[in-house]
């Protein structure tokens, strides 16, 4: 049973890890888009700061899960 649970809990962190990537990469294409729209064209689309912002804060606490799964984060339990 607690093998079942374990390798189901895997599974979600890696899908954490795999989300928090994409988001990243999704920010970075946005933030490209943004400059590149700005300072060619002159405008920009007003959501988008707001969206990176909102993907980077979630991409950090998603991705939580999956470096400790990975054990690039230890947790110090005070007694």
């Amino acid at each position: 049973m607690i093998d079942k649970y374990l390798e189901i809990t895997k599974k979600i962190a890696t899908a954490c890890g795999v989300f928090a990537a994409a988001s990243i990469m999704l920010s970075i294409v946005i933030v490209t888009e943004l400059v590149f729209e700005r300072y060619i064209f002159g405008n920009a689309i007003t959501w988008q700061p707001e969206l990176v912002t909102h993907l980077l804060v979630a991409s950090t606490f998603i991705a939580v899960s999956y470096t400790h799964l990975r054990a690039h984060l230890s947790l110090i339990h005070i007694s």
